[in-house]
């Protein structure tokens, strides 16, 4: 619960790229990512169920790219090797976009039906920059 309104804060003053180096700096990196399994994906299930509850419940609600940096945030703390989705689509109200994040191309915190329509941009967004050891 106070990831999120932290995350809000940090995007409207250092913006999405500055704020992602610096959680990225909590995540630890001597410990090797764990081999997704069943149970780890339901784990990450269970971890984004969490951060959609905070977000419904909490003092800030978030949009889709605050809930889902903060859920890959979490996920690689608990060594899950998580990635940040952005895709975008043209609809009758224009230009859209959505994030979303993937363990090991499963859609964890969102319906596979609801994003198969954007076209995401490749790579781990939340990534970039960041330095893979």
């Amino acid at each position: 619960m106070v990831l999120l309104p932290i995350t809000g804060a940090a995007f409207r003053v250092i913006g999405f790229q500055r704020w992602k180096s610096i959680v990225a700096i909590a995540i630890p990196r001597e410990i090797p990512l764990r081999v997704v399994t069943p149970d780890v994906l339901a784990e990450s299930r269970e971890v984004a169920r969490i951060v959609a509850v905070a977000a419904r419940d909490g003092i800030f609600h978030g949009k889709c790219l605050e809930k889902s940096l903060v859920l890959w945030f979490l996920l690689l703390r608990k060594r899950i090797p998580a990635e940040l989705r952005i895709g975008v689509r043209q609809s009758e109200k224009g230009f859209e976009a959505h994030s979303w994040v993937e363990v090991q191309g499963t859609i964890v915190n969102d319906a596979e039906d609801l994003v198969q329509n954007y076209v995401p941009f490749h790579g781990d967004i939340a990534g970039l920059g960041v330095e893979k050891r």
